[in-house]
C-alpha cells in the first residue's frame, strides 16, 4: 500500500469521484485480521498511515474526500471509522467541548438576563447590577463573537473560492449550511435586542418620576415603547440557543443519528401543515361565502380561526353544537373534520413511517458524515506543533505483529476486537518456506483456476466415479455367473460317474 499512496497520492479522491465500488476492496485490504483467537478476542490490524498523513507529514485529505462524498455507507467502514476516530479523539474533541461549554455559558447567561420573570421595582441595586452584567455579556461576548465568526467565515470561503449562487447573488458557500443559518438569525436578533435594550434607552432617564426607577432601570417610558417588541425577539433569541445545542448531540453517535432522523422526518410534517393550510383557507372561505348568523365562521379569519381549533382538537363539543343552527355550515365542517383529522393525520403517519423505514438504515452514516465534517474543519486550525504530536503518538513508524511474535509491516495500529464480529477462517498472509533473501526470486504462485476449469475438474471427477462403479458392477456379474456354472456342472459329473459304475 506504501507504493501505491506514494505513487497516487490521489488516489482516494480519483476514486470517490470516478469509481466509488472500488473504494472498498481497496478500503479492506488495509485490514488485517487473525484467524487466532484469545479469551474471545481477535487481534485486528488497521494500516491508515497514508489516510491520517500525506508524503510530507501534513493531513491527508482522505477523510475531507470521503465526507465529501456524502455516502453515508462509506464513511461508516470499519478502517474510515478507526481514523476518524483517532483524529476526532486526539486533536478536535476536547476543542468542540470547549465551544459548546461556552455557548452553553452565554445560555444561561441569556436566561439569568433575560429569561426570568422579574419585576424592576422589586429588585434590590445588587439584584440590577447583576442584570446589566449578563446582559453586557451577551451583546459583548455573545454578539461580538458571532459577528466575528461570521467574518473570518466569509473571508475563508472569499479567499478558497467557495461561493455559490442563489438566485444569481453570490454567496459565501458558509451559508448554505442550516446550523449556519441559524447562527446568523441569532446574531440578528442579539443585534435588535442590542438597539431595543431597555437598559440603553433609560440610561439617560434611571432617577425619573415614574415607578420602578432607580439604578438600571428598564421601565422608563422611553423604553416602554419598545417593550412587546423587545419581549419577542428575546424569546425567539433564545429558542434558537437551545436550537443550537441540538449540536451538542454530536459527541455521542447515537444521539447525533436520532437527532438527524428527527430533522430528517420534519419535511413531511411540513408537506401536513401545507396541506392543512390549504383545507383551511379553501374551507374558510366557503363557509364566508354561506348566508348564516353564526359569529364562529362569520367571515374568513373567524372562520380560519374556528377551523383550525377543530383540526387540533381544541374546539369543544358544546360549541360545535352551535354549528348545527346552519344545515350548510355543519355539512361543510364535517367534511373538513373527516379531511383534516382522518385523511390528513392517517396520510402523514404513513408519509412519516415510510420515510423513517427509509433512512433508519443509514442513520448512523449521516451522524459521522456529520462528525467527520466537523473533524475536516477543526483540523484545518490546528498546529503544525499539535499535529506532529499527534502522528508521534501513533507510533506509524514501528512494525505491528499479526501474531504474537511473528513481526509485520508499519504503518498502522493494533486493536483487538470480539471474535464473533468478523469471523475469520483464513489468513490473508501468504507464507513459503526457504529464506528471506530480496535476492532470491518470488515463490510461483499457483495459477488461479477460473469457473471453467473448476467445471471440466467436476466433470472429470464425476466421470471417473461412474466409471469406477461401472467396473465393480461388471465384476460382480462375472463372479455371479461364474457360480452359476459350476453348480450346474457338478450334478452332471455325479450322473456320468454313476453309469460308470
Amino acid at each position: 500500500n506504501e507504493a501505491l499512496f506514494t505513487r497516487h497520492p490521489d488516489i482516494i479522491h480519483k476514486l470517490c469521484v470516478d469509481a466509488p465500488l472500488l473504494l472498498w476492496p481497496l478500503l479492506d485490504g488495509l485490514i488485517w485480521r487473525s484467524r487466532f483467537v484469545s479469551q474471545g478476542m481477535r487481534r485486528v490490524n488497521y494500516y491508515i498511515q497514508h489516510l491520517v498523513q500525506d508524503a510530507g507529514g501534513n493531513m491527508n485529505k482522505a477523510l475531507e474526500w470521503m465526507a465529501g462524498a456524502q455516502d453515508p455507507k462509506l464513511i461508516a467502514h470499519p478502517i474510515v471509522e478507526v481514523f476518524s476516530d483517532l483524529m476526532w479523539g486526539g486533536l478536535v474533541s476536547y476543542r468542540v467541548l470547549a465551544r459548546k461549554l461556552y455557548f452553553f455559558f452565554c445560555l444561561i447567561i441569556f436566561i439569568l438576563g433575560h429569561g426570568l420573570d422579574m419585576n424592576y421595582s422589586e429588585l434590590t441595586d445588587m439584584e440590577r447590577v447583576f442584570i446589566f452584567v449578563c446582559r453586557s455579556f451577551n451583546y459583548l461576548g455573545g454578539m461580538l463573537q458571532l459577528l466575528i465568526r461570521f467574518v473570518l467565515l466569509c473571508v475563508a470561503d472569499i479567499r478558497g473560492g467557495q461561493i455559490v449562487r442563489t438566485c444569481r447573488v453570490p454567496l459565501p458557500r458558509f451559508i448554505c449550511s442550516m446550523k449556519e443559518i441559524c447562527f446568523l438569525f441569532l446574531a440578528v436578533f442579539l443585534i435588535c435586542m442590542c438597539s431595543l435594550e431597555p437598559l440603553l434607552w433609560c440610561f439617560d432617564n434611571m432617577y425619573g418620576d415614574f415607578p420602578g426607577s432607580g439604578l438600571f432601570t428598564t421601565t422608563c417610558p422611553e423604553a416602554a415603547v419598545n417593550h412587546d417588541a423587545y419581549v419577542l425577539v428575546s424569546g425567539a433569541a433564545l429558542m434558537l440557543y437551545w436550537l443550537l445545542m441540538i449540536d451538542v448531540s454530536i459527541f455521542s453517535m447515537r444521539v447525533s443519528a436520532f437527532s438527524l432522523v428527527c430533522f430528517q422526518v420534519l419535511v413531511e410534517f411540513w408537506l401536513y401543515l401545507l396541506g392543512l393550510l390549504f383545507l383551511i383557507i379553501a374551507f374558510a372561505t366557503s363557509l364566508s361565502a354561506l348566508k348564516h348568523e353564526i359569529p364562529a365562521v362569520k367571515g374568513i379569519d373567524a372562520a380560519a380561526l374556528t377551523l383550525l381549533r377543530v383540526s387540533i382538537n381544541l374546539y369543544s363539543a358544546e360549541k360545535f353544537s352551535e354549528l348545527e343552527a346552519s344545515v350548510w355550515v355543519f355539512m361543510v365542517s364535517c367534511v373538513f373534520l373527516v379531511l383534516a383529522s382522518m385523511f390528513l393525520l392517517n396520510l402523514l403517519v404513513a408519509q412519516v413511517s415510510e420515510a423513517y423505514a427509509g433512512i433508519v438504515a443509514d442513520m448512523y452514516g449521516y451522524a459521522r458524515l456529520n462528525r467527520a465534517a466537523v473533524t475536516v474543519s477543526v483540523i484545518k486550525a490546528i498546529s503544525p506543533k499539535r499535529w506532529n504530536c499527534f502522528l508521534s503518538s501513533l507510533g506509524f513508524e514501528q512494525p505491528l505483529e499479526f501474531n504474537e511474535g511473528d513481526i509485520g509491516l508499519a504503518g498502522g495500529i493494533a486493536i483487538m476486537e470480539p471474535a464473533s464480529v468478523n469471523p475469520t477462517s483464513v489468513d490473508r498472509i501468504k507464507r513459503y518456506g526457504g529464506t528471506t533473501s530480496s535476492e532470491k526470486p518470488w515463490p510461483e504462485e499457483p495459477e488461479a483456476l477460473t469457473d471453467e476449469d473448476k467445471f471440466l475438474r467436476l466433470e472429470k471427477l464425476i466421470m471417473r466415479m461412474g466409471s469406477r462403479r461401472s467396473r465393480r458392477h461388471r465384476g460382480g456379474s462375472n463372479a455371479s455367473s461364474q457360480s452359476d456354472n459350476d453348480s450346474q456342472n457338478e450334478p452332471d459329473s455325479t450322473v456320468s460317474q454313476q453309469q460308470t459304475e
